[in-house]
């Protein structure tokens, strides 16, 4: 037998940048999967011969279901999901255009996620 490859059986790209769509396709084994959930302004590009040799998918996903809401909302209010590593800044809701929508349209590679504060 040859040597077990590793990787991630899928991967999830859900920023929309050229960078984590191309770490999602690398970092999974052959054979993975490469759900695209992030809404790209560009077009991207990739190493078409790695996707052969790998055999790996690639899966696009525009939309959820409530249920998937529920099953986030009850992952992270049980702890088992930590999404502050993911919140890169706080606004409160009377800044929300310029230090939010504003700050993410000209600043995109420095947020993950933006979250509105109720004050």
């Amino acid at each position: 037998m040859g040597e077990t490859e590793l990787g991630a059986d899928v991967s999830f790209e859900c920023v929309g940048l050229n960078e984590t769509f191309k770490t999602a396709v690398e970092s999974i084994r052959k054979g993975g999967r490469a759900v695209i959930l992030g809404v790209f302004k560009c077009l991207t590009s990739f190493n078409a011969k790695g996707l052969v040799v790998g055999e790996k998918s690639i899966v696009g996903s525009v939309s959820h279901s409530a249920d998937d809401f529920c099953r986030g909302i009850s992952l992270i209010a049980s702890g088992r999901v930590d999404v502050g590593p993911m919140i890169t800044s706080r606004v409160g809701l009377e800044e929300i255009i310029e230090r939010g929508f504003e700050e993410l349209a000209k600043n995109r590679e420095g947020h993950v996620k933006i979250l509105a504060v109720m004050n």
